[in-house]
């Protein structure tokens, strides 16, 4: 089975400038935190029974915590009876949401490459005698090294688009981007995801990406590889990062929250 990941992505533009947490004491904060930890742990979601809630956390009781959620309502939203009358924290599961997608993209990923390795096809023996054997194990070698074909180039819209990033890049801070070779494989992964990616419709997103106010899409450092992994919220204006309420409104859909709620 596949591990859980150990850490969620703490933001600490986010915190500290959030008004939720602003307006908590510090024991609060701590709750608070001690909640996130424990919903990582299971999709983002915590029991909304407050007597299993205490049983999960040391050190807590069923008065405190009631006291948190009901006075910090926004931190952790009900979920509809088939979830198991759980809460959600709807920053923390859109994390878990990106992470989950990004394992499975790694192992279908995997699983092309394998089937890629291993499907060429085994060659019969001839049944040859000891020198036919050796002179075709020395021509298999040797087309093996003529015919051995170099990885594929990147396509020509890649490649553009990536350049029109480092341009733009470059052009908005007066200096080169430091970005590694991770940054250029989500990107490769990004336009193999997204097959139907137009130079326009990557231009737009970008300019959007680069021209965002919100705090915590700054607090990204401008970073592709950050933005190929989180295209879709560049859709419509500028992107709003994980406090987006239209990405907020379709995790709401999905895992049937009232629009009310």
């Amino acid at each position: 089975m596949p591990q859980k990941a150990p850490a969620f992505q703490f933001y600490v533009k986010d915190w500290r400038s959030s008004p939720t947490v602003l307006g908590m004491t510090r024991e609060e904060r701590g709750t608070y935190i001690d909640l996130l930890a424990l919903a990582w742990e299971n999709a983002a979601l915590i029991p909304s029974d407050l007597q299993m809630l205490a049983k999960c956390l040391f050190g807590y009781n069923c008065r405190s915590l009631a006291n948190f959620l009901a006075k910090f309502p926004e931190t952790f939203v009900k979920l509809p009876a088939k979830f198991g009358e759980s809460l959600v924290n709807l920053k923390l599961r859109e994390q878990w949401e990106e992470l989950e997608q990004y394992k499975q993209d790694q192992s279908e990923a995997g699983k092309r490459g394998n089937e890629k390795r291993w499907a060429k096809p085994s060659q019969p023996d001839s049944g040859g005698n000891r020198s036919a054997s050796a002179s075709s194990s020395a021509s298999s070698t040797k087309n093996k090294t003529k015919n051995h074909k170099p990885t594929p180039p990147e396509s020509s819209l890649l490649a553009q688009c990536r350049q029109f990033s480092y341009d733009d890049f470059e052009k908005r801070t007066g200096q080169k981007p430091s970005w590694d070779t991770g940054h250029y494989t989500q990107l490769a992964r990004l336009f193999q995801r997204k097959p139907d990616i137009t130079a326009e419709d990557y231009q737009t997103r970008w300019r959007r990406f680069m021209e965002s106010t919100e705090q915590y899409v700054i607090g990204q450092g401008m970073s592709l590889c950050w933005f190929a992994l989180n295209y879709d919220r560049f859709l419509n204006g500028q992107g709003k990062g994980i406090h987006d309420t239209e990405k907020h409104a379709e995790i709401r859909r999905l895992l049937g929250i009232s629009e009310s709620v």
